[in-house]
């Protein structure tokens, strides 16, 4: 990175700072290790997620796309749970601090939110403008994005501990034809076994947070992760039959099956606590998300996913037919205008998959009563 794109990162970086957020110019990427983040602002200062600032010098259409498309990248990270987009009027490159100040002040500077998919549209701003964008993105949207990451990383990670030959036999299990083109190795057995250990994981550290009585009870995720002396394979086993004895056999026993074709290994307990970690990092956010990771993360991580059977119904679509669907009228005349029989409410999705319709559906009617709570919202 030239020296002035430095030194204007580090301006940048002290003016968020007086507005109140919590910044830091040119953070080495946990993950790559290599390269560095232009900017990071924290939710405070003890937190691991960040808002990710991507800058470049100058504003044409060349510097624009090249820090849209860095600022996408940056949407990758695990902890990352927006990213922003940069560009410095060239009249910025300056030497002294105290002029570069005064000319972002002065001059002020083009940005944009970047999104994955979506058209992405700089606007002229200041200061002042790039803390309210930084700020105002939905804290939903900011949690699902971060769940979604932080999981798709760490199940990625962890598949790289399994060896060619329990690949082949995962395959097997999972009922997925191995594919041996080009003598590259599958990754989808890989990749899907450790989506479905995660995903249990994810089901026992609810089961712990409530409170559901499992004979012989459940450990909690920190003391796995934390305790050097428990075998993670045969203390999750003992926990998964557990919870398999009491109820959902659906999602238990595929992550028994595929959890005891893993071999006891240093690999495979690094494996484990990678998925451990990953849960946990995600655990206090999962509660705020009210709408489907699971099917988009699964699609995320197969590029073939589509070819293999698997469709979900996106989560925009999802949200707008269950708005369409649960309206004020019909909330009103199944609940009889009394809140207190939210339970007579029953919603049917005979080909739920990964719950994508039936959470949009609850998001639908929490609004509802909140707009019932509070008279006035909006909705029809």
């Amino acid at each position: 990175m030239p020296t002035e794109e430095k030194a204007l990162n580090g301006v940048l970086s002290d003016l968020l700072k007086e507005v109140g957020l919590h910044t830091q110019a040119e953070v080495t990427n946990k993950h790559t290790h290599k390269r560095r983040i232009d900017i990071a602002v924290f939710e405070n200062e003890d937190s691991p997620f960040f808002t990710a600032i991507e800058c470049k010098i100058g504003t044409s259409k060349k510097s624009q796309k090249k820090a849209i498309e860095d600022a996408r990248n940056r949407l990758n990270l695990a902890t990352c749970g927006d990213a922003i987009a940069i560009c410095y009027p060239t009249k910025l490159k300056e030497k002294s601090k105290n002029t570069i100040r005064q000319n972002i002040e002065e001059h002020g500077l083009l940005m944009a939110r970047i999104d994955k998919d979506s058209k992405n549209i700089f606007f002229k701003g200041y200061v002042r403008d790039l803390s309210e964008l930084i700020t105002s993105q939905d804290q939903e949207v900011k949690n699902t994005r971060l769940v979604f990451n932080i999981l798709q990383n760490g199940i990625k990670e962890s598949s790289e501990y399994i060896e060619p030959f329990q690949i082949i036999n995962l395959s097997k299990i999972l009922g997925l034809p191995y594919d041996t083109k080009n003598d590259k190795k599958d990754l989808r057995p890989a990749l899907i076994g450790c989506l479905i250990l995660a995903n249990t994981l994810l089901l026992q550290n609810r089961l712990n947070i409530a409170n559901v009585k499992i004979t012989g009870g459940l450990d909690k995720l920190d003391f796995l992760l934390n305790n050097d002396d428990v075998n993670l394979k045969y203390r999750l086993l003992e926990n998964w039959y557990r919870i398999k004895e009491k109820d959902y056999v659906p999602v238990i026993a595929p992550a028994i099956l595929i959890l005891e074709e893993l071999s006891v290994s240093k690999k495979i307990e690094l494996l484990l606590k990678q998925l451990i970690k990953s849960v946990i990092n995600c655990a206090r956010l999962i509660n705020k998300v009210q709408t489907d990771f699971i099917g988009p993360l699964y699609h995320g991580l197969l590029e073939t996913a589509r070819y293999d059977g698997s469709f979900y119904t996106n989560v925009p679509t999802s949200i707008l037919l269950s708005e369409l669907a649960i309206t004020k009228k019909w909330f009103n005349q199944v609940s009889k205008n009394d809140i207190n029989n939210i339970s007579e409410i029953k919603i049917c999705d005979p080909a739920c998959g990964t719950g994508t319709l039936l959470m949009s559906s609850a998001r639908s009617i929490k609004k509802r009563i909140q707009e019932k709570i509070q008279p006035g919202g909006g909705g029809r």
